[in-house]
């Protein structure tokens, strides 16, 4: 089991000051959003309209060339290439 290092009295006295006071930040920060109407319970939620899938692909629109008659590159698929 792994000793835990010594604090001593200023070092903890300071770490609690440190959290009592980012603590009351922010809860001070807090109220000053929910005042200003940043923060609410009532919330608009975006959603889409429709349920995506399933996505039907007709044959006619597969195509096995794409140059559309004009010359270019050969490109392959060949991994490691």
């Amino acid at each position: 089991m792994m000793a835990l290092p010594r604090i001593d009295r200023r070092h903890l006295l300071r770490a609690l000051a440190l959290g009592l006071t980012l603590a009351a930040l922010t809860m001070g920060l807090r109220a000053k959003a929910e005042t200003a109407g940043l923060i609410s319970t009532d919330v608009c939620v975006v959603q889409p309209q429709t349920i995506e899938g399933p996505f039907y692909l007709g044959g006619n629109l597969l195509r096995e060339t794409i140059t559309e008659g004009r010359v270019g590159l050969p490109l392959g698929n060949t991994p490691g290439q």
